[in-house]
Order: C-alpha cells, then sequence, then structure tokens
C-alpha cells in the first residue's frame, strides 16, 4: 500500500480504476453493463465544461461509473447531470483531497474484499 500511495497519493490509478469499474464488479442499477473508460470521461468533460479542480489520476472516470452504477436513471437521468455530480463529488469543499479512493478503501474494507495493492501499479 505504501509503496502505491508514493505512486498515485489517495488516487485511482488506470489498474485500480480499471479493476473497481470492471462491469463484473460494478453493478448497474439499471440492469445494464454500460462502463465509460478514461478517455470517455476525459472527452465527456471537456466538451460539456466541466472542470473538475481536485480530480487526479483516473478519479473521474471511478465517480462517472459510480454515479450511473448507483444513480442513472433516477435520480441522475443524464449525462450531464453525471458529470455535475462528478464535479460536485471530487470538488467537495469540506471533501478531503482523494475523496473517491478513500472512500472506494472505505467500502472494501467493509466488505472484507482485502486490495492488492501491488496489482495497481
Amino acid at each position: 500500500m505504501r509503496e502505491y500511495l508514493s505512486h498515485y497519493g489517495w488516487h485511482f490509478s488506470p489498474k485500480l480504476a480499471e479493476y473497481a469499474t470492471n462491469p463484473k464488479r460494478m453493478k448497474n442499477a439499471d440492469g445494464t453493463s454500460h462502463h465509460w473508460t478514461h478517455e470517455q470521461v476525459k472527452e465527456l468533460l471537456e466538451r460539456n465544461g466541466v472542470t473538475i479542480e481536485k480530480a487526479k489520476g483516473h478519479d473521474c472516470m471511478y465517480v462517472a461509473n459510480m454515479a450511473y452504477s448507483d444513480f442513472y436513471p433516477k435520480p441522475l437521468s443524464t449525462e450531464a447531470q453525471i458529470l455535475q455530480y462528478i464535479k460536485a463529488y471530487i470538488d467537495d469543499p469540506d471533501g478531503e483531497d482523494g475523496i473517491a479512493l478513500t472512500r472506494y478503501y472505505a467500502d472494501c474494507i467493509a466488505k472484507g474484499e482485502p486490495l492488492m495493492w501491488e496489482e495497481f501499479l
């Protein structure tokens, strides 16, 4: 874990984001297997003029897929709403730097699902 944090801090690496958002692991509430790549999320944000100040690594990819998985189509019914959710989540003024990974890691601990950190370097 220390080595991972020395490389990425409390942010998603490309490998950890892929692992966490794998459709086999992240079930969508609407029954679909929808999945956005890092590049797709980056393009959506740019095209819609959404700037996320605290975004690092692949945090936006994780939050986009998590938001879609948990909240689409209700209460988030459009891509624009999901993009605003990503911004609100990551740029939360009283949230810590790395909020997406720390919350994901807390969920893994609660579920008893250890992360093999060396696999995500």
